[in-house]
């Protein structure tokens, strides 16, 4: 991302942002890891030994393997469906991109413009950073 230092010698930093708020998934409270381990009461003895070990190591193995695995085919899934979907959102219903210019300060400033289209909204990063460097207030 590149900076620009403003007239006021000042740095921002005008970027282009596919996201303008925070998205908190839910969390789930009431789960305990112990939830699973009541049908391990039934056996006792020898055997209970015997199927702890083998479900120990079983437990293990899966998860140095197989859930590593899995866990980034799951990500790499949802990575592209989400980008699809913001692209396609993007595109096809015309949502306006969010070209933002930030500064540390003194004094901290953050300025926001709506623009639609790709094409526009880097021709209005590039207007943005011109004007920075100049001095002016920036406008869209």
């Amino acid at each position: 991302m590149p900076e620009v230092v403003a007239a006021d010698r000042r740095v921002w930093k005008v970027r282009r942002r596919w996201v303008t708020q925070r998205v908190e998934l839910p969390r789930r409270k009431d789960f305990d890891a112990t939830d699973g381990l009541e049908a391990l009461d039934v056996v006792d003895g020898v055997s209970g030994l015997v199927i702890g070990i083998v479900l120990a190591l079983t437990l293990a193995l899966a998860l140095i393997l197989v859930w590593p695995l899995l866990a980034l085919a799951i990500e790499l899934i949802v990575l592209v469906f989400l980008a699809l979907a913001g692209i396609i959102g993007r595109v096809l219903f015309r949502r306006p991109w969010s070209v933002v210019a930030t500064t540390d300060g003194p004094p901290p400033e953050k300025l926001a413009w709506d623009v639609s289209g790709w094409r526009a909204s880097r021709a209005a990063i590039d207007e943005i950073e011109t004007a920075l460097r100049s001095g002016r207030e920036p406008r869209v």
